[in-house]
This record gives structure tokens, C-alpha cells and sequence, in this order.
């Protein structure tokens, strides 16, 4: 799993980063290869979800958790036998 950082205060410069660098990329065009995408709150998701749909051929198999949620998911997976 890549972790990729971009910056920017304009969320659709961000949205356009995500979907050519990311989206596209990742999945190869494959609407049933998961994408993974940290979000800061649900209407982020939602707005990212629209965008995508607007501006992509299909979006789907988006996995869009909240920063907590990602970490502790990446600490389970690196360290299986730590307790939560």
C-alpha cells in the first residue's frame, strides 16, 4: 500500500490530484480494484464520491475511512498480535 501526501486549500484541486494520480492509477481502470482514500468527514466523502462520478467513468469500490480508522487499521495489519 502507497501512501501518497498532496496539499492544496482548493478541494477540487485536490479531487482532480486524487483522480489522476490515484484513482486511476491505482485501480488501472478497474472498477473492482478498492481504492482507499482518508477523508476528515462524511460530506468530504460524499462531495469526493460526486466528483468522481462526474469526472471519472464509474466510481465505485471507493473506501474512503477517517484518519483514525486508517491508522488503527494499518497498525492491525503491521502488528497482527497488538491489542487495541
Amino acid at each position: 500500500m502507497a501512501f501518497h501526501l498532496y496539499v492544496s486549500s482548493d478541494l477540487e484541486v485536490l479531487a482532480k490530484i486524487f483522480r489522476e494520480e490515484v484513482y486511476e492509477k491505482v485501480s488501472g481502470g478497474d472498477p473492482l480494484e478498492p481504492v482507499t482514500v482518508t477523508v476528515q468527514t462524511q460530506g468530504m466523502s460524499v462531495w469526493l464520491r460526486q466528483y468522481l462520478a462526474g469526472n471519472s467513468k464509474i466510481a465505485m469500490n471507493l473506501d474512503m475511512p477517517f484518519l483514525r480508522g486508517a491508522i488503527e487499521r494499518e497498525l492491525t495489519r503491521i502488528y497482527p498480535e497488538a491489542e487495541k
